[in-house]
């Protein structure tokens, strides 16, 4: 029966070969700042909902009340929209910067590896002579 609750040292610990370094989940998602006025107008929601439902019943609701709530419950759904957009845009370009490094070290890791030529030969080739000359 494997041990439920093994001990830290041997869940967390180990070589440095064997971590996934290349993980995309290393990169957070940055709230976008159309999240905060989006927060403030959630706010308000609850009571121009009430309004609308006021409208839809047949009760008087002030015209202005009225426009004002359906212009909130509008704005909220392009805020939501837009900072998703730009949620994603942002997340794109940082993933994509972080393969572009990634990239450039694997290039770098290949322009290290010297390719391993003979110093002797035992064999004399009529080319290498003409190489000298």
């Amino acid at each position: 029966m494997a041990n439920k609750n093994p001990n830290k040292s041997t869940r967390f610990d180990g070589e440095k070969s064997n971590r996934n370094t290349k993980s995309n989940s290393k990169v957070r998602i940055q709230k976008s700042k159309l999240r905060d006025t989006a927060a403030k107008l959630r706010e308000l929601e609850s009571k121009c909902l009430e309004n609308i439902k006021n409208s839809v019943e047949g009760k008087e609701v002030e015209p202005k009340q009225l426009d004002s709530s359906k212009w909130v419950i509008n704005s909220l759904i392009s805020l939501d929209r837009a900072a998703s957009q730009e949620e994603a845009s942002l997340t794109k370009i940082r993933l994509e910067g972080k393969r572009d490094e990634d990239d450039e070290a694997d290039q770098q890791e290949a322009a290290e590896i010297v390719k391993l030529v003979p110093r002797l030969k035992r064999t004399f080739d009529e080319n290498d002579v003409k190489k000298d000359d």
